[in-house]
């Protein structure tokens, strides 16, 4: 038959390399199945190898030393043997060549590897011999040839094989030692392993990564395998797009190279540094939040055992792949990077400008996070790079090893402007909602002061001088003296001793005593005083929490020192758009102020205007802590250097209503802090106060329609007069005046009670408790009221000059009133005279006179020999008719005021009779009757007659009385009711006022006129009518009965015509005509 072999093709068939699986394991051993690695494969007849050794004497006559390859990658070689192998089968022509292979290095290239590295590798650097490596391979050379069959499940089954054999073995072998592993991982296992993270199947891919975790993280010494297993590693997923598509194998290589990490030394991370920060970048951006931990925490082995230089030289695009991590949404997440953050940063990974510019600009919303744990870790963070000490193992085991190396090495000293960047955001924890972690960040804030000024003394800061002492020898000796003094003196319980330093800063700042203070200046230095005087400030302020009192000397000095560099980005961040930043820049801002004290001064010019511009802000926390600033500036700079400052804010003439009010708050601020902590108050020149007072009275701010103006104006006065006190007196005109234009724009009774609380105020700090604010009036009022009715011609119903005007003549006394009454009435009598002036003006003026003549203790000023100029000047003049519905508005104003006046009898009744007689008030009373407009104005007309023919009825002619129940009779048939019952009202009183030899006439013709209205159809004007009629009959009765009986029979209401008569009768009884 002609396809019968010869002896020697046969063989050649037999010993050929089986499809999909290795040709051989390294050192020679035969991979054919089932066949043991010591038996013998017998050559082709003939061949030159036909006295071939044994497998175990080839492999340990092929070992080399380790040393020879040098401890680099070898992938390039790699890839040149697969190349090799995959050209020698091509050549072969076998008959398997059209077969599908794996997407990874053919058999040949992997057998080929395999021995290759197993020959390089010595079993005895593991501390294994050949023999028993050979032995423990042979056991499972079945498993091991079928890590590279084609079909996927078989593939699977011996990688869960293999992974279970290595870690737990099996019933006939335990799992083997960690040195035998590393002889196994380094040598023949070393390729196979690392081609399967290229398999297709997911589930073989994830075994070989964990048989990978398990070698690294049990052999003793895993850096040969690197040269391998990190190219592989880097080109599955150190590279873009990365190639591992599953998320589970992705965290395995993760946790690998994490492992890797933290047993390697330092050569080896030197090696492989780039190829490590390239795949921490893979891994940042991942999406799998598992995977962003376990690369944080690879990130900190990293920075901690890395030499220096490996991973700066990666850093940009480290941070640039850490940073946007710290918005991820998982808290766990967040705080795993600022771990590695502060790794890298204590461990000076990063340069100091990419912290200053990159890194520092990224944690700020962090500050705000909402987990407090990441704030904490935040802000623990912050205090270690600014050069804070480690803080102290937990539980007090200072034996206890730390996750990495810089967990408690030292760090180098921050320069200035890293400082001047990472501090404030250290500074937001002090006012953190959390009140643990804010008095946590108050401690942090000390220690990394008190580093500073430490290193600043050893002089190990560059630029920084060493501060000089700030305690003399007289002070030394000052407080010796004084313990040895409260020790002789044997104080009683509770003291122990001389009591602590704040206390007595306290008692001796605080008490306003001047004998303590004395004492204290004679026996200490003025720089100790000074000190005792700042604790007492603070101590007055009250700060909120965390502080307790004041903060340590060394934060103070530190803050001191940078401010020129910490307050200007923050000042400019007060105006960013995003409330976040706002509230970040404001809270850093007071926390500066705390810290700094009296050290803001030389800022102040710069501050001041930011202030103002912040205290208006829509967020009311953000405005809230601004007014915390204000305060804490206010508390700690001298007056004489910031009230200069507001004096110029307050004087600009371009700012707007919502600038002047703002600007108003924090100067209000800022008195209320001097007036609170006791601020000296001539440390203000008479000429600078005098200037601010002015400026707050000026009419371009005094008369500010705006209510938050009006406000603020009201506020800094208080907290002017509560600061100076007795000093008021030099400028106690102006701010009467103010307080008077401020009473005259309220209508609200609150406001008005409020100022009124400040003008009493005003009182009390010039000496003038006994009388109030009416002895201000008494003092001040006629120079006031000149200077404001010097431009009354140019007055308008809200202008300034009127309406301190107003305020005047409604807050003085009746004796200062009376004294202002004449000047009153020539500021008055040419506005109400001018019927062509401001309607509002005239109105609102002769509203003033009613309210002067209603109030019970003062309307007597107005009464007398004054009433005469009041209703003649006053009055009279505005009653004159003009056409229009303003003219009616100004002579209802007018009549209101004279009946206010004829009904509490201001005005006597020799002055009305005369101007009954002399034909000039009834005419103008007799056009209000007639007033077609207004109907309460004719109301109020027939009001005024009943009280004028009250006051002077009975001694009127006959021509006036005639004239005035023939205009009465008329508004009897006036279309209101109200009207008609109030002319009956009139007629009342001029029949109660009739003299009983009054013309029947007359009588009868006022009888006829009234009596019809008995049968009206309202039954008040009915009952008001015959109020009239029994009121005529008690003086004319024959003239009303005439009448009535007239109507008597056809009137539906003749009860009404019965009460007449019977008045009548009455009447007639009494000897009535």
């Amino acid at each position: 038959m002609s396809d019968k072999k010869d002896i020697d093709a046969i063989w050649k068939a037999l010993n050929a390399p089986r499809p999909g699986r290795a040709t051989a394991l390294g050192g020679g051993i035969t991979s054919m199945p089932g066949v043991s690695s010591t038996s013998r494969v017998l050559p082709p007849r003939g061949s030159a190898a036909s006295n071939t050794e044994p497998v175990i004497k080839g492999m340990a006559g092929t070992v080399t030393s380790m040393a020879s390859m040098g401890g680099t990658p070898v992938s390039a070689a790699a890839a040149g043997a697969a190349k090799a192998a995959a050209a020698a089968s091509s050549a072969s022509g076998g008959a398997h060549g059209d077969v599908q292979r794996l997407p990874m290095l053919d058999d040949v290239a992997m057998a080929a590897e395999s021995r290759r590295h197993a020959g390089h590798y010595d079993p005895a650097r593991a501390g294994v011999s050949a023999e028993e490596l050979s032995a423990y391979v042979s056991a499972m050379q079945r498993t091991i040839n079928c890590l590279s069959d084609p079909d996927r499940s078989t593939r699977k089954a011996a990688a869960c094989a293999l992974l279970a054999r290595l870690t737990k073995g099996d019933v006939a072998s335990p799992p083997p030692s960690p040195q035998l592993l590393q002889a196994l991982l380094c040598g023949p296992l070393l390729y196979p392993a690392t081609q399967l993270l290229h398999d297709p199947g997911e589930a073989t891919r994830l075994t070989a990564a964990e048989l990978l975790v398990h070698g690294a993280t049990t052999v003793p010494d895993f850096s040969a395998v690197l040269p391998v297993l990190m190219p592989e590693v880097v080109r599955r997923m150190g590279n873009l797009p990365v190639v591992e598509p599953a998320e589970e194998v992705r965290l395995l290589l993760t946790t690998l190279v994490a492992a890797v990490v933290a047993r390697a030394d330092e050569p080896t991370l030197s090696a492989y540094g780039a190829d490590l920060c390239t795949f921490l970048l893979r891994a940042f951006e991942d999406g799998y939040h598992e995977i962003k931990k376990a690369a944080c925490a690879c990130c900190v082995s990293l920075a901690g055992r890395a030499p220096p230089g490996v991973v700066e030289a990666s850093s940009e695009k480290l941070l640039g792949a850490v940073l946007p991590n710290l918005g991820h949404q998982h808290s766990r997440v967040r705080l795993s990077v600022i771990e590695a953050l502060e790794a890298l940063i204590v461990g000076r990974c990063i340069p100091a400008a990419l912290v200053r510019d990159t890194a520092a600009p990224a944690l700020r919303p962090v500050a705000y996070d909402r987990a407090p744990a990441v704030r904490e870790a935040l802000f623990a963070a912050l205090a270690r790079w600014l050069g804070a000490p480690p803080p102290p193992p937990a539980g007090g085991d200072s034996s206890g090893a730390s996750s990495s190396s810089s967990a408690s090495a030292p760090i180098a000293a921050p320069s200035r402007a890293t400082a001047s960047v990472l501090l404030p955001l250290l500074l937001v924890g002090l006012s953190d909602a959390q009140p643990g972690l804010a008095a946590k960040s108050l401690a942090l804030v000390e220690a990394v002061g008190e580093a500073w000024t430490g290193r600043a003394k050893a002089g190990d800061m560059e630029g920084v001088e060493p501060p000089a002492a700030t305690t003399s020898a007289t002070d030394a000796d000052a407080d010796a003296y004084a313990e040895r003094a409260a020790a002789a003196l044997g104080l009683p319980a509770p003291y122990r001793g001389r009591p602590g330093a704040g206390a007595r800063a306290m008692v001796c700042v605080c008490s306003r005593v001047p004998m303590p203070l004395k004492m204290l200046g004679q026996c200490h230095s003025r720089a100790y005083i000074k000190t005792h005087q700042t604790c007492g400030v603070v101590c007055a302020l009250g700060l909120p929490a965390p502080y307790r009192g004041r903060p340590a000397h060394g934060a103070r000095a530190m803050v001191v020192e940078l401010l020129p560099a910490l307050l200007p980005p923050v000042v400019a961040e007060l105006g960013e758009w995003t409330v976040t930043l706002r509230q970040c820049a404001v809270r850093q801002l007071h926390s500066l102020l705390v810290l700094a004290e009296a050290g803001a001064t030389p800022l102040l010019p710069s501050l001041l205007p930011s202030l103002c511009a912040s205290i208006g802000d829509e967020a009311p926390d953000i405005a809230t802590c601004v007014m915390g600033s204000v305060h804490v500036l206010g508390a700690h700079a001298r007056p004489r250097h910031w009230v200069p400052l507001m004096l110029d804010q307050v004087s600009n003439s371009k700012l707007s209503l919502m600038q002047k009010a703002n600007t108003l708050v924090v100067l209000s601020g800022l008195l209320h802090s001097a007036a609170k902590v006791g601020a000296d108050a001539s440390d203000v020149p008479d000429d600078v106060l005098s200037s601010l007072t002015a400026a707050l009275a000026a009419d371009d701010m005094r008369s500010s329609e705006h209510p938050a103006i009006r406000q603020q104006l009201l506020s800094v006065c208080r907290n002017l007069m509560a600061w100076q006190g007795p000093r008021c007196v030099a400028v106690a005109r102006q701010l009467y005046t103010l307080l008077l234009q401020l009473y005259g724009f309220e209508r609200d009774a609150g406001r008005l009670a409020d100022v009124s609380a400040a003008m009493s105020q005003l009182a009390s700090a010039v000496g003038r408790d006994d009388g109030g604010f009416a002895a201000l009036a008494a003092d001040h009022g006629p120079a006031v009221l000149d200077a404001a009715v010097a431009c009354a011609s140019d007055w308008s119903a809200e202008a300034p000059g009127y309406l301190v005007f107003r305020a005047l003549l409604l807050t003085s006394g009746p004796d200062t009133l009376a004294s202002l009454v004449p000047r009153l009435v020539d500021a008055l009598a040419p506005l109400l005279e001018n019927h062509e002036a401001d309607a509002n003006l005239r109105l609102g003026a002769l509203q003033l006179l009613d309210q002067l003549l209603e109030d019970a203790v003062r309307r007597d000023a107005l009464g007398g020999g004054a009433a005469g100029l009041v209703v003649t000047r006053l009055l009279l003049p505005p009653l004159v008719w003009r056409a229009g519905k303003s003219a009616a508005a100004v002579r209802f104003g007018a009549i209101t005021a004279l009946a206010t006046a004829l009904r509490n009898r201001l005005a006597p009744a020799a002055l009305l009779l005369e101007l009954v007689e002399g034909g000039t008030l009834l005419p103008l009373l007799h056009q209000s009757l007639d007033e077609d407009w207004y109907t309460d104005l004719r109301r109020m007309a027939c009001f005024v007659e009943e009280q004028l023919l009250l006051s002077v009825g009975p001694s009127m002619g006959d021509a006036a009385r005639r004239a005035v129940y023939v205009e009465l009779l008329k508004r009897l048939d006036d279309a209101s009711n109200a009207v008609r019952v109030g002319a009956c009202g009139a007629l009342t009183a001029f029949c109660t006022t009739m003299p009983a030899t009054y013309c029947d006439t007359n009588s009868g013709y006022l009888a006829a006129g009234v009596v019809v209205h008995m049968d009206d159809s309202a039954p008040e004007v009915q009952e008001a009518a015959c109020r009239v009629l029994e009121a005529l009959a008690a003086v004319k009765p024959i003239a009303v009965a005439k009448e009535v009986g007239k109507v008597v029979e056809r009137f539906r209401s003749k009860h009404y015509c019965d009460r007449v008569l019977a008045a009548c009768g009455a009447a007639g009884q009494r000897g009535g005509g």
